[in-house]
């Protein structure tokens, strides 16, 4: 494209752009300060409906009784459940390292040093390995393995 040919395009949109602005923005009589008069006949005020409808009005009583993050524009409000959970609080054990010695093994357990035989947390040290403890906790045996990091 040529220099030549880009400044007609130009002239021409910008000859149009003019056209437009033209016709959409000078001011019509209406705009021009005469004030827009319509007289209405006694018969067509009798015609208007005394009163409005509520047809599709939301009811701002009614919402305002809602609780504070409901949805007000939701037409239809899921039933809420409640699920109530026992909260038992089971103690948990964090183990941190082991020493095994096949005479004496030993590990840490809460940062405490257990070996076998030993109650932490009311759980029982039944035996420690090289790479995991073996607790018994009301009589459900867990196993805790060393994690890395």
């Amino acid at each position: 494209m040529t220099e030549k040919s880009r400044q007609k395009i130009f002239i021409g949109v910008l000859i149009l752009a003019m056209i437009y602005g033209a016709y959409n923005f000078w001011p019509s009589d209406q705009e021009s300060g005469k004030p827009a008069t319509t007289e209405l006949s006694p018969a067509a005020v009798s015609k208007a409906p005394a009163e409005k409808s509520n047809a599709g009005l939301i009811d701002v009583e009614a919402m305002e009784t809602l609780a504070w993050g409901d949805d007000p524009f939701q037409t239809e409000r899921p039933a809420k459940k409640v699920v109530r959970l026992q909260s038992q609080k089971k103690p948990l054990w964090n183990l941190s390292g082991i020493v095994y010695n096949p005479s004496r093994p030993m590990a840490i357990i809460n940062k405490k040093t257990v070996s076998v035989g030993d109650i932490i947390d009311k759980a029982t040290v039944r035996s420690i390995e090289n790479k995991a403890v073996i607790l018994e906790y009301q009589g459900v045996r867990l196993t805790l393995t060393v994690n890395k990091g």
